[in-house]
């Protein structure tokens, strides 16, 4: 199992004899949460960038023991509005974050509103957390689609450019890191809890 890199500071803080208190919710909430969704971006100041991205969809689901469930439910809807791109009629990933620049021209739009395989998973635990397991499963089949149909043998594009609505391959053709296993996984093992 991955470890978010919260549990890798906790850990390393416990090592080091240091002694970590539960999170503040309350603080967290007020710093971190707006509009229903978290933050981008809070600056010392405390004035805080409201935009919608894939980063605090990461963050969103690396928070499961903290956050009850209608959080989840909330974001789930920004994240369907916001962020998720369609590939021949069926969801298939998110944009890197919610902003009018789709179109990669250069290295200026490569984390404005292009689309990044590697946010994949985040995506998944989400869905899977508010239980939307088709929605899940047509993603991964959108997936195997692209990998198959698409992409090298076990490799996946690592950015898409949103060319009026069409997804567009660009830039480092060949990717590992955006070809993962664990999601196919974590599906499998809800369907076979489901039909026990």
């Amino acid at each position: 199992r991955q470890m978010c890199i919260r549990d890798r500071v906790l850990i390393k803080a416990e090592e080091l004899g240091i002694k970590v208190n539960k999170l503040d919710k309350r603080k967290f909430m007020e710093t971190f949460w707006a509009d229903e969704f978290i933050v981008n971006l809070v600056n010392e100041k405390g004035e805080r960038d409201k935009t919608v991205t894939s980063m605090g969809l990461e963050a969103l689901v690396n928070l499961e023991d903290i956050l009850e469930e209608e959080y989840f439910l909330r974001a789930w809807k920004v994240v369907k509005d916001k962020l998720i791109v369609y590939r021949k009629g069926e969801p298939f990933c998110v944009k890197t974050k919610d902003s009018k620049e789709t179109v990669y021209l250069g290295d200026n739009q490569y984390h404005e509103g292009t689309v990044w395989l590697r946010n994949l998973p985040y995506l998944l635990r989400l869905a899977l957390k508010v239980k939307e397991y088709d929605f899940a499963k047509k993603i991964l089949l959108n997936l195997l689609d692209h990998s198959l149909g698409e992409g090298a043998l076990f490799y996946n594009q690592e950015l898409f450019s949103l060319d009026d609505g069409d997804l567009v391959p660009v830039k480092n053709p060949v990717q590992y890191w955006s070809h993962f296993t664990d999601p196919f996984i974590w599906v499998t093992q809800l369907y076979m809890e489901r039909i026990k």
